[in-house]
């Protein structure tokens, strides 16, 4: 009989901590909402320090996470507090220096050359450089990348698909150079991204009237010296990429469509700028082929899924690092 009792007694104590738990844990629920609820999302700083929202939990704080997007209209907004430009629009790709976004100019209704430059610090100041103004066929860029001082634009189509590299002068956004990639191979223009290593720009292939590999190599340093790296040497079906991006020692090259929608990623080494390797993803699933982008988390490579015949979803990560070898 007393045994029986004491169970009782401690199955009661333990269904009362149970309860007294759960009455904690709403409490404090309830507490942390209602201290977090008037959070301005947009402008979260604890010790000068900005705060990164990962999900619901913000530094141990509850955030919660919803459309909290601001937006900024380019082609109604005044440019450096004077008027409205309405040809802002049209934009295809775009890069930040840290302070700055600049957006890369591409098509408004016909191609056109005004790079806009948002300041990130407020979110709403906006200049406006025109890139014609220094060369008539300085409009019609697809993405851009920067070196740290200056901004590089990739020329695809200004009417008809070109070669000219636009450069601009971060430090002043005034400043503004051509480098026309046709002057060293007929076939450089019409790329689709591009990116950079530190030292070299690179300019992705993809249609310049017909889908071709040649990568065109740019030294930043002087912005004049121009190298070519024909990757259809080494497969004729690596070309008609659609982006790039470099993970310090290779460059990967984005397949999208060479005729047909395809797979095929393309490394190089940058080392030497002429070792090639080649990796046909549909080996892996038929489905992984006209792809739309991609970027490293330093360890994967990331290919983000477009059309491959029809539009599709899925993404195909392949390991960087593993000996060497694709």
């Amino acid at each position: 009989m007393t045994v029986r009792i004491n169970k009782q007694k401690i199955n009661l104590r333990e269904k009362l901590a149970e309860t007294e738990e759960h009455i904690n844990a709403e409490q404090s629920l309830t507490a942390l909402n209602e201290t977090t609820k008037n959070i301005d999302i947009n402008n979260l700083y604890t010790n000068g320090e900005h705060i990164r929202n990962s999900g619901n939990v913000v530094n141990n704080r509850f955030v919660p996470f919803g459309p909290h997007a601001r937006v900024l209209d380019l082609a109604n907004t005044p440019i450096d507090g004077g008027s409205i430009d309405a040809d802002l629009k049209g934009f295809i790709g775009g890069f930040t220096d840290g302070r700055y976004g600049y957006f890369a100019p591409y098509n408004n209704g016909s191609p056109y050359g005004k790079i806009a430059r948002v300041d990130l610090n407020d979110f709403s100041s906006v200049s406006m450089l025109d890139l014609t103004q220094t060369d008539a066929d300085l409009k019609g860029f697809i993405s851009g990348f920067t070196d740290g001082r200056y901004g590089y634009f990739v020329p695809e189509n200004n009417g008809v698909y070109h070669g000219k590299i636009a450069r601009v002068d971060l430090n002043n956004f005034s400043s503004v150079s051509a480098l026309d990639l046709t002057q060293t191979d007929a076939d450089l223009k019409g790329f689709h991204g591009g990116f950079t290593d530190g030292r070299y720009g690179y300019f992705v292939p993809y249609y310049n009237g017909s889908y071709y590999g040649k990568i065109a190599r740019v030294d930043l340093s002087n912005f004049s010296s121009v190298s070519m790296l024909d990757l259809t040497q080494t497969d004729a079906g690596l070309k008609g990429f659609i982006s790039g991006f470099t993970d310090g020692r290779y460059g990967y090259f984005v397949p999208h469509y060479n005729g047909s929608y395809h797979g095929k990623i393309a490394r190089v080494d940058l080392n030497n700028f002429s070792s090639v390797s080649m990796l046909d993803l549909t080996q892996t699933d038929a489905d992984l082929k006209g792809f739309s982008g991609g970027f490293t988390d330093g360890r994967y490579g990331y290919f983000v899924p477009n059309n491959n015949g029809a539009r599709h979803g899925k993404i195909a990560r392949i390991q960087l690092f593993n000996g060497g070898n694709l």
